[in-house]
This record gives C-alpha cells, structure tokens and sequence, in this order.
C-alpha cells in the first residue's frame, strides 16, 4: 500500500515526534509498504521526504500542505495525519470529497495547550473540557469532529486523550499505543546502580519545556517555601521556554538553584541519574517520556496527578497542580527523611515494553480494511 505519512516535524529537526516518525516510517517501508512522508520544512534531497514550506501565514501554509497532500494522493492512496493542528486540518481537507482511508495519531491535546499558553485558562485539561463552553468551545469541539469522525482508527498515546476526546468521534475506533520504553545505555544504568543514594543534599530535576503548560513558575513557589523552611536540596533545571525568565526570578536569592538551558538526550540521562528525584509539576501531562526515562534509571518522580500514564504506576507521587502545600510537604519529607527517599525509590521498576509500536499498530489496523 502507498501510505502518505503526514507530519508536522521529522528529522533533521529535533523532538520527540520527529524521532517517533521516523522510526515508524522505518518500520512501515520494512514491512513492504511504500511511504512518503509529507512535513514542513524546508526543501531537501532527502529520499521519501517531500517538505513544505512554513513561511507566511498560516492560512497559507495550509493551503500549501492541502495542495501537496492532494498531489502525492492517488485513490487508494492512505493518509496518516499525526496531529490535529499543525498538519491534520490540512490533511483532513485534502481527503474532502476523495476516498482515502485517513488515520490520526494524537500525542497531545491542542485546543487547551494553546488557551493556557495564550492566558485564556490556567486549569487542567479534564477541566478544560468540562467547563460551560461558548463559541469558541462549540468550533473546536466541532473541528475535532470533524477531523475524528473521518478517521477509520485514532492512534493516541495515552487513555486520557481518548477520555477527554472520545465523545468527539464516538464510532471511530480508538487504539491506545504507549510510547516505546526508553534504550538507556548499559554503562549509565551501572553508574546509577553504583552510586550510594539517596544524595546529601537531595538533588531534584525539572526536565522540560518551560511552557505555562508545564507550571514551572508554580514548582518556583514551591522551591521558594522549602528553601524558607530551611529545607537543603539541590535543584536543576534543564530546557528553555518562555517561563524561564518568571521562573528564575521568583527563584532569586535562592542559592541552590542552577538554570542549564536545553541539552541533547544524552547529557539528560546524564543528569537524571545524578538526581534522586523528577519533578513534573505540569497542569497536565499527557505522555511524559522523561517519567519512563527516569524510571528506566531507578529515579522516583513526584509529579502532577492529571497524567496520560497507566495505572499502577510504581515509584510516583501524585499530587494536585495547584497544591502548594501538599507539594512542599512533600519534597521536605524526601530531602530530611532518607528512609522515606530509600522507601520512594525502592518502588520504582523498569517501565516495560510497549505491546506494539505505532507502526505495528497501524499495520495490525490495515489488516482489517475490508
């Protein structure tokens, strides 16, 4: 089968999707398909890549995207589309009035990321869309529906987008594919088993994008009080974003505090399994690859408890987003008491595999075209 891979971001470019791609794409060509990935970019040599520009509006770069889409697409040609905003509206026009079998793969949630990034909401993404809604609400519920309702399968990674968006495509059948487990070098994971833990004092991470999405400044409170309380601990925050600058100056006069800017995976495994302990603060997370990262390493997570990961989970703490409180509380514990920390972390265990990766999930699917 001819497969156009649609995507927002593929290697060279750098993220978590880009790689996910391209291995998916690997996978797919191996099993005898024939796959042409379609992304923004700008124009390359790159074999089974077809780039399109990001220049100008947005309204224009869809239409440049629609108009590829349409041109690479035969009639028995499958569209796979792997978000809904930056490359899923376009694709879900270009199939309009065609018979294309159309596949969505979803990672992430856009309508209530883009509100809280923008100031209109500063909640959960549960609370989100169980708020009275209005207009706005009615078009992105809408557009959802239409985008979900066309698909003959939604690929999400996590159970919480299919609990929040699932009333938007109630025939559309849903498969749930978890992020692969993490490779983690042998000679990294020896390291950490040789370490003596937990430190003097703790060291705890903050791993991420500083987006308001991720609550950093919230986590900058909480930093604050302990520090105030006379708690010792280290802090280390990797990544950049637009809640850095708020986050280091609630932070000032905080001596135990170091901002490192963004880093290549590596150099974060690295200071993962220098950590004792993760902390994901975020509003919501819906697929968080660092929690199995850390766990893969032996690291306890203290996190927010509106997350896309499955029950049961061991070696994390849940606690609410906006608990001040309840999250100094805890991390005082943790830094003072070192059987509390040795009790954390015993109860972490490697995070198992996947039961099958997005690309065996989306040829198990083609099987059951008629």
């Amino acid at each position: 089968m001819r497969i156009l891979l649609v995507t927002g971001i593929f290697p060279p470019e750098i993220g978590g999707v880009a790689s996910a791609m391209a291995e998916a794409a690997k996978e797919l060509r191996a099993s005898g398909h024939e796959i042409l990935v379609v992304t923004y970019g700008d124009p390359s040599a790159d074999a089974g890549v077809v780039r399109v520009s990001r220049s100008g509006t947005v309204v224009a770069r869809y239409l440049r995207m629609l108009r590829t889409i349409r041109r690479l697409s035969t009639a028995d040609t499958i569209v796979l589309t792997t978000d809904v905003f930056s490359v899923g509206i376009p694709a879900r026009a270009a199939v309009m009035g065609r018979r294309n079998r159309f596949f969505v793969r979803l990672g992430g949630e856009w309508a209530w990321e883009t509100a809280v990034e923008r100031g209109r909401f500063a909640g959960t993404l549960r609370a989100y869309w169980q708020r009275p809604g209005g207009m706005r609400r009615l078009f992105e519920e809408q557009l959802y529906r239409w985008i979900l309702g066309r698909a003959e399968r939604v690929f999400a990674t996590s159970r919480l987008l299919h609990a929040v968006l699932g009333k938007c495509a109630p025939r559309t059948p849903w498969t749930i594919v978890p992020n692969p487990a993490p490779m983690i070098p042998s000679a990294l994971a020896t390291r950490v088993a040789e370490v003596a833990r937990p430190h003097h004092p703790r060291r705890f991470l903050y791993v991420g994008r500083f987006a308001r999405v991720k609550n950093v400044p919230f986590l900058a409170t909480v930093l604050r009080a302990l520090a105030a309380r006379g708690v010792p601990f280290q802090m280390t925050f990797v990544g950049e974003g637009e809640t850095r600058a708020e986050t280091e100056r609630l932070l000032q006069g905080v001596d135990q505090v170091a901002f490192v800017g963004a880093s290549a995976r590596a150099r974060v495994l690295e200071r993962l399994a220098d950590a004792d302990v993760l902390l994901l603060p975020s509003l919501t997370d819906v697929c968080p690859n660092v929690v199995a990262e850390a766990h893969a390493l032996g690291i306890p997570v203290v996190m927010t408890a509106e997350h896309g990961l499955p029950e049961g989970v061991l070696g994390m703490l849940e606690l609410p987003p906006t608990d001040a409180e309840a999250w100094t509380v805890a991390l005082a514990r943790l830094a003072t008491h070192d059987d509390a920390m040795k009790a954390f972390a015993a109860q972490v265990r490697p995070p198992s595999d996947a039961a099958q990766t997005f690309a065996q999930a989306v040829l198990a699917s083609l099987q059951l075209l008629p």
